[in-house]
């Protein structure tokens, strides 16, 4: 049959509201037999993934044309074969095995009959072109595909590529792999890419012909090393889906996974798996998740009141901002309502480029807007002190409530502009604007503009040359390309206040790079005060910006960064560890940017992705290859701190029954307050310690077993005493037994019931604390059921022969429990008596809290 294009887009709609199959395993070619063409998986820009399939039909002319027949959704475990570019009409076939066997790279244009759905072969590439060094590759058409001579491409490629992206195409510090590289199957992406802006800096060096040689000779380069990321998978063995959900849900919304989303799970598999992802990417604690994975690279979390009271609010001015100190009405005395105030409004202005970043991914919209917006965010607290008014807040009161903003006479573009950025990375007089031009290409490009080739002289002294920077080649390779984008910044000064050059006395410096971006000019015409605008839109179509949100995600979802380049002379196993992380993760970048660049898309992929969910290694000699796959890593305190919360209800302060005192503060949380714990545990504050620790040493390990045992100490007394006064929608850790379940009857034999549910309870807590899955005559389980037992039978034996049984019977007073954590409640009994648990006269509860501090302390309970 034969589908109209209206019945065509009904058919991609009706899969993408089923769920397209998401890809893990190595592409599959698209063959030709019988003259069907079917085609594993094509994206569809913007739409999704399908499974189509074309007649082979040759017209009398010698021209060939794909006619669709049937579609189908994308089967999981299919990667991208094949892309269709909805702008251009173009289909671009990596991999298109013909009946003779030979593999081709194949691109066909879309030309419609009718309601006929047809698509005519353009251009062929024999993939075994760079083997065979032929020079004469011919397209169906019978124009020359460009490949030309194997060596004379070489010697143009080293020439040209090489310094950036190595001899052999593998990477550098500077430039990426070209091997499985995420444009590498697009013939045209990859020829527009190279003509509009490769070499880095000297575009112009390579026109549209030389463009169109180094595209083929990459295409043709990729299909030589025959990349297969399969293998290196499959040395992997996985999560199940359970734990899959359950480290997802700590890892986003620090909690456990609700029972929707396990039954969610249960029953779907990864397609369950996939929609609950979804559900917890709507929870307010995801968009507080993302704000720090950002905060990582931005540091701008240095400017919150908790590290100094007025960090941000000082970096506005009064000539700018006449209304900044608002909440100050003069008075000598200050009040607590004024302190509050003052915070809050601190904490909105320091946590803009956050809050813009949060905004666009609760919106869903393409990330390019964390630097194209042209608004700034605001709460009704920081709005008063940029001037913003008639701004409306559902809730004015509400300090969590961001609203779009604009400051009058500045023209926006997201983090750009925001002066929280640009004081976080200022400039001097000497530096203008390098400093910040390099944290752009940085963060925002994944490129270490300091890894260009060139020398770097230790005086940094040419007395030769006019202008070095510009005339010197050594220098000029690198200020080529950063003195441009360090020009856009000229309107902003060291302090980020808006100052136009056009109407400063000197204007910017005559020696430095014009405007633009990797080799394009800035127009002057509508930018020549919005320089910072026009970049944030050239930044936002270059394909290195999905790159570095990739780069920042994977590190916010694993704790490591993705693997760099090894280089030339690497060994095997690095090399193939590189590339094997590179082709998965570009196949994740591709259905990111297929997304409209919604990073929602990104973290869903990036989790299902075997390289987040590897749990161990099936080929033990796959070690070094694997020596940083997965995703587990040690929880800083922020993260522990929050687990804490979530496995037992409350964060490791004081003791309980002064808890509710102070619930709301989370100051005394211990593993916030850097002055108890939270940099000793490895913590940061975004400034003078800004990298987190990311392996333990000896005070933190002194630090965790303290928090074990005060930990079990309050929290395992907590349970027994709600499950006294009935609440037990407050018990976590003992569903199977009470403070009187003991495995001795009262003349002190076995009681075998109980027995069953003491280890019951055990192997539940392995589960539950530590995420472990263990059968129930697993060793682990003996161990702890073995320390259950001896200290119930030393606290016994210590009570028998004791003369003062009240200083064996009691427990220690930090651990009683007498009011409500949460509310201060006392509780009493039909008697109108207070219930309180002080007492331990079987020694059943510390027994228990003997269990719990052993599995805190375990170093299962500290990473995650």
């Amino acid at each position: 049959m034969r589908h109209s294009c209206s019945l065509l887009l009904k058919l991609v709609v009706l899969l993408l509201l089923q769920g397209v199959g998401l890809s893990t395993a190595h592409a599959a070619p698209a063959i030709l037999k019988d003259g069907i063409l079917k085609i594993p998986r094509v994206d569809v820009d913007t739409l999704g993934a399908m499974s189509p399939q074309f007649q082979f039909e040759k017209a009398v002319t010698g021209e060939v044309y794909l006619v669709l027949i049937k579609l189908d959704p994308a089967a999981s475990g299919e990667s991208v074969s094949a892309l269709y570019n909805g702008k251009s009409g173009t289909l671009e076939v990596f991999d298109l095995q013909a009946t003779d066997g030979t593999h081709f790279f194949a691109v066909f244009k879309y030309a419609p009959l009718g309601n006929v759905v047809r698509f005519k072969l353009t251009e062929a590439l024999p993939l075994s072109a760079i083997n065979t060094g032929s020079s004469n590759t011919q397209t169906t058409t019978g124009t020359s595909s460009g490949l030309g001579d194997h060596s004379a491409q070489k010697i143009e490629y080293d020439k040209k590529c090489g310094g950036c992206h190595g001899e052999q195409g593998l990477g550098t510090a500077i430039g990426p792999t070209i091997i499985a590289c995420a444009t590498c199957n697009s013939l045209s992406v990859l020829e527009s890419y190279i003509d509009k802006n490769m070499p880095l800096g000297q575009p112009g060096s390579c026109d549209a012909l030389c463009a169109k040689e180094m595209a083929n000779y990459i295409i043709a380069l990729n299909a030589a090393k025959k990349v297969n990321p399969e293998k290196t998978v499959n040395e992997l063995s996985l999560m199940n889906t359970s734990q899959a959900l359950r480290k997802a849900s700590m890892q986003l919304v620090n909690r456990l996974p609700t029972e929707t989303e396990i039954a969610l799970t249960q029953a779907n598999g990864e397609a369950g798996l996939a929609t609950a992802l979804s559900l917890m990417m709507t929870e307010p604690a995801f968009y507080e998740r993302i704000g720090e994975f950002f905060n990582f690279y931005l540091l701008t979390d240095k400017y919150l009141s908790k590290n100094e009271s007025e960090g941000a609010v000082r970096l506005l001015n009064k000539t700018d901002f006449p209304n900044y100190r608002w909440f100050d009405d003069g008075a000598k005395d200050k009040t607590e309502a004024y302190y509050k105030t003052r915070d809050i409004t601190n904490d909105a202005l320091a946590r803009e480029p956050l809050e813009l970043i949060k905004y666009v991914v609760k919106n869903n919209r393409p990330m390019s807007e964390i630097l194209t917006a042209n608004y700034v965010m605001v709460n009704s607290y920081s709005a008063r002190s940029y001037g913003i008014s008639g701004l409306q807040f559902a809730n004015p009161n509400d300090t969590t409530e961001f609203v779009e903003g604009k400051i009058t006479g500045i023209p926006h573009a997201g983090i750009l502009t925001s002066p929280m950025f640009l004081n976080r990375y200022p400039t001097t007089y000497t530096n203008r604007n390098r400093g910040r031009a390099r944290v752009v290409f940085d963060y925002f490009l994944d490129t270490d503009i300091l890894a260009i080739d060139g020398a770097r002289p230790g005086n940094a002294v040419d007395l030769v040359n006019p202008v070095p920077t510009i005339d010197n080649p050594d220098c000029s390779k690198c200020h080529g390309v950063l003195d441009p984008v360090a020009s856009t910044f000229q309107n902003f000064d060291e302090r980020g206040l808006f100052r136009p050059t056009r109407l400063s006395r000197n204007g910017w410096f005559p020696d430095m790079e014009a405007r633009g971006f990797a080799g394009k000019l800035m127009p002057l015409g509508g930018y020549i005060d919005n320089s910072l605008g026009w970049l944030a839109k050239e930044i936002a179509v270059d394909p290195r910006f999905p790159r570095a949100m990739v780069r920042i995600m994977v590190r916010g979802l694993t704790g490591k960064e993705p693997l760099r380049a090894p280089g030339e002379g690497a060994s095997t196993s690095e090399t193939t560890a590189y590339l094997a992380e590179r082709a998965q993760l570009n196949q994740i970048e591709q259905r990111f940017v297929a997304d409209n660049m919604n990073l929602k898309t990104l973290v869903r992929e990036i989790i299902l992705s075997p390289y987040w969910q590897a749990a161990g290694l099936i080929d033990p000699g796959a070690s070094v290859q694997h020596s940083t796959t997965g995703s587990v890593s040690l929880l800083g305190p922020e993260k522990l701190n929050a687990k804490l919360k979530a496995m037992v209800g409350f964060e490791w302060r004081g003791t309980l029954d002064s808890y509710h005192k102070n619930v709301k503060n989370e100051w005394e949380a211990r593993l916030l307050n850097k002055n108890y714990f939270q940099q000793i545990y490895g913590g940061t504050d975004s400034d003078s310690v800004a990298k987190p620790l990311t392996s333990p040493n000896g005070l933190m390990g002194a630090v965790q077993a303290r928090l074990a045992n005060e930990m079990a100490c309050y929290a395992v007394p907590n349970e027994f005493y709600y499950q006294q006064v009935g609440r037990t929608d407050m018990v976590r850790l003992f569903p199977f037994v009470t403070q009187t379940t003991s495995p001795y009857n009262a003349d002190g034999k076995v009681n075998q019931a109980n027995v069953n549910l003491i280890k019951q309870n055990i192997r539940f807590l392995h589960g539950y604390l530590l995420g472990e899955e263990l059968a129930e005559d697993d060793p682990e389980l003996r161990v702890t059921e073995r320390l259950f037992i001896d200290v119930l039978d030393y606290g016994r034996a210590s009570i028998a022969k004791s003369t003062k049984k009240w200083e064996w019977t009691g427990l220690p007073w930090a651990c009683g429990r007498r009011v409500d954590m949460t509310t201060g409640t006392e509780y009493k009994n039909a008697a109108g008596q207070a219930i309180k648990l002080e007492q331990d006269p079987n020694y059943l509860i510390r027994s228990w809290m003997a269990v719990v501090a052993y599995l805190m302390a375990d170093y299962r309970f500290v990473y995650e």
